[in-house]
């Protein structure tokens, strides 16, 4: 596949595309986004009807931005985080690490998913999702958190130049975690 044909198909997420960004929650989420769905569910709706509402309301937020590459070979979730610090307190403890984490980097522009299809992996869709990220940053540096178990996904963010910041321990709540720690990663530290 040619990474200039994957380039050209950059574009930003419509409703029609809540399938594949609810898939790339799937494959980003370790389980976790699949666990809120099914807590969301009421009596004859289908995990699917939750998850979709839920993305076409992502789509549909203006301070998400939503990009999706190589007509839906992946995709990319991103936010600004405040300068002021989220509360903690009333948080459920499955969130709170994350949020801890996201306090931990304020006036940054944060990946919150990026997700590529297995068989589309190790063609630069990664890296180009990350560029993508970085021109909506408008010069604020990018932050994610990543699972400790996720050792691919962490090279890649180590070769784009994001440093570990911190880390917080996943607490399961009812959800089956494969890792131990969320971190915190931050560009250009």
């Amino acid at each position: 596949m040619d990474g200039n044909f994957i380039e050209q198909t950059l574009r930003p997420a419509t409703a029609e595309d809540a399938e594949i960004i609810m898939q790339g929650f799937e494959m980003a989420g370790s389980g976790m986004p699949e666990h809120f769905w099914n807590e969301a569910r009421k009596p004859g709706q289908s995990l699917a009807d939750v998850a979709l509402s839920r993305m076409r309301d992502k789509i549909a937020d203006p301070d998400q931005t939503i990009t999706i590459a190589g007509d839906g070979l992946g995709a990319i979730i991103s936010y600004d985080i405040p300068d002021e610090p989220e509360p903690l307190e009333g948080l459920r403890p499955l969130i709170r690490p994350l949020v801890v984490l996201e306090n931990q980097a304020p006036g940054t522009h944060y990946i919150n998913m990026l997700a590529v299809q297995p068989h589309a992996r190790r063609l630069g869709l990664g890296r180009l999702l990350i560029a993508s990220a970085r021109r909506a940053a408008n010069g604020k540096p990018l932050s994610l958190t990543v699972d400790d178990t996720n050792t691919k996904a962490r090279a890649l963010y180590d070769s784009e130049g994001f440093v570990e910041i911190a880390r917080e321990p996943l607490v399961s709540d009812g959800w089956q975690a494969s890792g131990n720690h969320f971190i915190l990663m931050i560009e250009g530290i």
